[in-house]
């Protein structure tokens, strides 16, 4: 069965970030031209759940300013709650519906906004799977932009 899938989908290739951890992808070509999506996941220290990682890549690896975008944030966790927190603020009719969000939601996917940019867009979900509450942003050097609350 894995030459069939090395064959139809690419054989499966590794490399290990010192902070991120293994990001894998399915390499079929070697040709530094193609991209290819580098995927992992990360448990943030105070989170209940893994958090999904998606960088954009060649065969190589993840591009590197989505690479050091996506280390930023996990360097920066803290102080990028802070800022959502703040941002929040802004937001009087809906923040308190996300007053508790850091106890009631989780930063659930993490994935760049263009292949080659480092800004990466933030998705954080209910983790209370009959809660629908979610919001996502934009994290890039080191700042929080277009928080939408859903």
């Amino acid at each position: 069965m894995g030459l069939i899938t090395d064959f139809l989908f690419g054989r499966k290739k590794s490399i290990n970030d010192p902070l991120l951890g293994t990001l894998t992808t399915r390499v079929k070509s070697t040709k530094l031209k193609k991209d290819y999506s580098w995927i992992t996941s990360y448990l943030f220290d105070h989170q209940a759940k893994e958090s999904f990682l998606l960088l954009e890549g060649n065969a190589l690896g993840p591009f590197p300013s989505q690479l050091q975008a996506a280390q930023s944030l996990i360097k920066g966790f803290e102080s990028m709650k802070s800022q959502i927190d703040l941002e929040l603020q802004k937001e009087e009719q809906k923040s308190l519906k996300y007053k508790d969000w850091q106890s009631k939601l989780y930063l659930a996917a993490i994935y760049p906004n263009h292949s080659k940019s480092n800004a990466l867009e933030l998705n954080f979900e209910a983790l209370d799977e009959n809660d629908n509450h979610f919001f996502s942003c934009t994290w890039q050097d080191g700042k929080i932009s277009e928080l939408e609350l859903k």
